[in-house]
């Protein structure tokens, strides 16, 4: 329901305020069958989250939101077929930090830094803004240098709105891109334990 509402309520009316909107050939609002669908055959459409989600299907670019509630990599596996019928096929994983519970994410960040450092050319492009985990939390420096929508999607009124709210190890997740493991965020015992 948000990925539609997301598609309809904004997408839609942002192309269509944009030089894009000649393009545009057919909008549907049908539940279950939301998209916008562009002259030449391309679409930006939702696919569910189940595990044979996107089968039957062949994308160019696929987009797994909010992976950070991901416990498995179900979506991603259902998703690579669909993705090797296209040349130069992608999935963008994209998410804030996760919890002690977010092994997909987890396992996708590791994978994503050791790419990096590697540094093969190919394969996997990996970008990731977060805090040092060192940081004062509490420092708008810190959430300027590490916050990419920071003073253009979300004001920086919000964050202080936040810090006043919120426990440090969520502000650290949803912020500063931090794990809340790090700050003793999910766990009933300790790691160190």
């Amino acid at each position: 329901l948000a990925a539609r509402r997301k598609l309809l309520d904004d997408f839609v009316p942002l192309v269509r305020r944009s030089s894009l909107r000649g393009a545009i050939k057919n909008t549907r609002r049908a539940q279950g069958a939301e998209l916008i669908e562009f002259e030449g055959g391309s679409r930006l459409d939702i696919i569910a989250s189940r595990e044979y989600s996107g089968h039957g299907e062949s994308y160019d670019l696929v987009f797994l939101d909010e992976a950070f509630a991901d416990v498995d990599s179900r979506r991603q596996n259902a998703l690579m077929p669909a993705l090797a019928t296209k040349p130069d096929g992608q999935i963008w994983v994209v998410s804030n930090a996760g919890t002690d519970s977010s092994t997909y994410l987890h396992r996708i960040t590791d994978q994503g830094r050791a790419a990096a450092s590697e540094d093969v050319g190919q394969g996997i492009a990996f970008l990731e803004y977060s805090a040092d985990p060192d940081a004062d939390h509490r420092d708008p420096n810190v959430w300027r240098g590490c916050h990419p929508g920071l003073n253009r999607i979300i004001p920086e009124s919000a964050l202080h709105s936040a810090l006043r709210s919120m426990d440090e190890a969520d502000f650290r997740r949803s912020y500063l891109n931090l794990t809340s493991h790090q700050f003793g965020g999910d766990r009933a015992i300790p790691e160190a334990i």
